[in-house]
């Protein structure tokens, strides 16, 4: 009983991760296209990191495959150009091909001030 309690929070605690958001998504690669391996994305020109691609349903009903799907739910407030390339390799050889660098800009705007002022007034109504 405590084993399948164990592995339900483990569960419910990747989905959540698995589930943030926004995340950034391209186009789908579908044959006769090289579908890529992986794509380079770096944010603000900093450092390059790997994204596998991605193939399944979005929340909206969207279908993707083969494509980027780049979580940027940690960004800071401001402007932000990611930066991406679609690359293939041959790890037995050490070789990478990689398409030009794609940018894509984008804003995560301020939160609100504060919340709204507390809610006064109550009564019932016939």
């Amino acid at each position: 009983m405590r084993t399948a309690g164990l592995v339900l929070l483990c569960v419910g605690l990747l989905a959540g991760v698995a589930h943030a958001s926004p995340f950034v998504v391209a186009a789908s690669y579908t044959a006769p296209a090289v579908i890529p391996a992986y794509f380079r994305v770096s944010l603000d020109g900093g450092a390059e990191g790997v994204s596998p691609p991605f193939s399944g349903t979005l929340s909206d009903g969207t279908v993707l495959a083969n494509t980027l799907r780049h979580d940027v739910g940690g960004v800071t407030v401001g402007a932000h150009v990611l930066s991406v390339k679609a690359c293939v390799g041959d790890p037995l050889w050490a070789t990478e091909v990689c398409s030009a660098a794609a940018p894509f800009s984008f804003t995560r705007p301020a939160p609100p001030p504060g919340p709204p002022s507390g809610l006064t007034g109550f009564t019932l109504r016939p």
